[in-house]
């Protein structure tokens, strides 16, 4: 592959990994807001979503700081928030934004389950 090719291809594979990653995101999102909504039943089955969720929150929070370019140090501040209550839903809202204007100035159209890739 030209040099010329493989720096044109790079952006791409770069908004692809962010829009991967924002995707996997916006689902743990939803998932966290309907584990609090059936928490309010008091079930103990709920442990078993709330496990997976949290497993899916840490490994797509890090895949979608990554790919934005953050620092490790960072990745793991984000990785930590994610265990206390109302600073999750706020770390995820503010990396779904991050990576929505991301994708925009990269030429996507973003929708509410993130790009249209």
């Amino acid at each position: 592959m030209p040099a010329g090719a493989a720096a044109a291809a790079a952006p791409n594979a770069s908004a692809r990994a962010v829009a991967d990653a924002q995707r996997l995101v916006i689902y743990v999102f939803a998932g966290l807001l309907a584990c609090n909504f059936l928490a309010r039943s008091g079930s103990a089955l709920l442990l078993l979503p709330l496990l997976a969720v949290s497993i899916l929150g840490v490994i797509s929070v890090w895949r979608l700081a990554s790919a934005l370019g953050y620092s490790t140090g960072m990745r793991a501040l984000f990785v930590v928030s994610l265990f206390v209550p109302l600073a999750s839903l706020i770390v995820l809202l503010v990396l779904i934004d991050r990576a929505t204007k991301f994708l925009r100035a990269a030429g996507y159209k973003v929708g509410l389950l993130g790009a249209r890739v």
